[in-house]
């Protein structure tokens, strides 16, 4: 004991005076177990089997010595073999402690520390090999089992006896059960922002598996709620090597329920370890929910008689995730819930007895109203131009549903002049609307009506204007364009005569007012 005392005062004690002439500083030393994450699955790896990590340490400077704790989840794992590596290359490295039995009832733990005594080192090393043994196994229903791989109280020394500054690494052990599942678990949506007709995707994915060479399932739901339009599948093994055995698709697997059934293996029995999505699906809402405060509309995504299969023909254990969606009922009442310009330009149309060239420019406008919450209704819906009114179309809408109405805008002189208008779409009242503000909507753009050819909507034709058409001749109804976007207003407003096609004839047209102003 005496000696032990001795050794540990020389080690930590005399150098003390050296560092006094001597500040080093030390950067991007650490210590680390690697690798940082392992990862075993049911089907590939058993209780019993063992797996090696290692510690290390890194960009050490002038380094003397040091000490650690190591723990670790002792119901999950064992640890059956240590190799230590001294990183010293003299005769007498002293080891203080090597306690391999450092653990309490729920943790296994190392404790080691050890001393050079013929000198220093500089660079990275291993330290240390550890071997675990698998202990137990997620059972179903759990997902995974973990453990940290976690290094605590870390101290390494210089010669000076100076603490050497350091980032700590650990590490992590996870044992999956693989699990085939509906993702996300839960959709939800409400009347006030979703509407019958509307669309959502869930994807199915594998997670989590190791070793696997096929897999099958089923999936149910409800076809008076949804329908499937469109799959999109993905293999976990190349695509040549994939054999798809089944692959139904239908919303009619019988009077109340459409249905999936897929069935695919990798004809080398390839391996596949990790998580994909499978299969990506695409929902349409088919009804709305049932009226009434708290209500709601429900369908299961069920999956059942799933299948994942090892190399050997056996079933792998795993989980399952259901998924389900849910559409809420919420009373807003009927609303304008969307105004879509065709054109931000306009020329001016004349009587029939005015200038030919001056007698049917248009522009379409789409109006989208909806009946969210209220029993089936029929009302006005109304366009104005300021405030002049352009037209009005009667409408009859159930509930949960959306209707979009395509207005004409015919601008006739003898009801409007060259100028900006703000374009507004007003619903008529509906008894029991709770709320009647959203009647009324604004469309975010407005529309000047100008001279025709005035494309750029700064009140003159001139070469500027020629250039824009020139440039979109050939186009149709703005294709090749984002609609609504900046392009595509510049698109729709160089066609001059409003034919939906871009061509000489705007050209022309545009040219016959070359130099008109206002």
């Amino acid at each position: 004991m005496r000696s032990l005392i001795v050794v540990i005062l020389v080690f930590f004690l005399l150098p003390i005076t050296l560092s006094l002439f001597r500040v080093e500083g030390y950067y991007g030393s650490s210590v680390s177990v690697q690798p940082a994450k392992t990862e075993r699955y049911i089907g590939s790896t058993n209780v019993g089997d063992t797996f090696a990590v290692n510690l290390t340490c890194g960009n050490m400077s002038d380094l003397a010595g040091y000490q650690y704790k190591f723990f670790w989840n002792s119901a999950l794992l064992e640890c059956i073999r240590v190799k230590d590596h001294l990183p010293f290359s003299g005769p007498f490295p002293f080891v203080a402690v090597n306690n391999t039995n450092y653990g309490n009832s729920t943790h296994g733990g190392f404790f080691f520390m050890v001393a050079s005594m013929s000198g220093s080192v500089t660079g990275s090393f291993l330290l240390r090999e550890i071997t675990f043994r698998i202990r137990e196994a997620p059972l179903s229903g759990v997902d995974y089992l973990y453990s940290g791989l976690t290094l605590f109280q870390t101290l390494f020394g210089d010669i000076y006896s100076n603490p050497i500054p350091h980032d700590v690494h650990n590490g992590e052990f996870y044992y999956y059960r693989q699990k085939i599942l509906v993702d996300p678990a839960t959709v939800e949506r409400y009347m006030n922002d979703t509407f019958v007709g509307d669309t959502f995707q869930v994807s199915l994915t594998i997670a989590n598996v190791g070793g696997l060479v096929g897999f099958e399932y089923k999936l149910y739901w409800n076809n008076s709620v949804l329908n499937f339009v469109d799959v999109k599948d993905s293999s976990p093994w190349n695509d040549s090597d994939t054999y798809v055995a089944w692959n139904i698709t239908s919303n009619t697997y019988n009077v109340t329920h459409g249905w999936f059934f897929f069935s695919a293996i990798s004809m080398s029995l390839q391996k596949f370890n990790g998580s994909l999505v499978i299969r990506r699906i695409t929902f349409r809402i088919m009804s709305p929910p049932p009226m009434g405060e708290g209500k709601y509309l429900q369908s299961s995504l069920h999956l059942t008689d799933t299948i994942l299969a090892d190399a050997d023909s056996n079933p792998i254990p795993h989980n399952v995730q259901d998924g389900q969606f849910i559409y809420h009922y919420v009373l807003n009442g009927i609303g304008v819930t969307n105004i879509v310009l065709q054109k931000t330009v306009l020329g001016l149309s004349w009587p029939p007895n005015g200038p030919p060239d001056r007698k049917n420019f248009t522009c379409l406008i789409n109006v989208t109203v909806a009946n969210i919450g209220l029993p089936t209704a029929t009302f006005n819906v109304t366009l104005y131009a300021n405030l002049t009114k352009i037209s009005s179309v009667p409408i009859t809408l159930e509930n949960g549903y959306t209707t979009t109405i395509v207005f004409r805008w015919r601008a006739s002189n003898n009801m409007f002049w060259y100028g900006s208008y703000i374009i507004r779409a007003v619903a008529d009242f509906v008894p029991g609307d709770p709320n009647p503000a959203d009647n009324t909507l604004v469309a975010p753009l407005r529309i000047l009506v100008t001279i025709p050819g005035d494309c750029k909507g700064d009140r003159v034709v001139n070469v500027l204007d020629l250039i824009l058409i020139a440039k979109h001749l050939g186009h149709v109804n703005g294709d090749d364009h984002i609609p609504c976007s900046e392009e595509w207003y510049r698109c729709m407003n160089s066609d001059v005569n409003c034919d939906g096609t871009h061509n000489v004839l705007d050209l022309i047209l545009a040219a016959s007012h070359g130099g008109e102003s206002w």
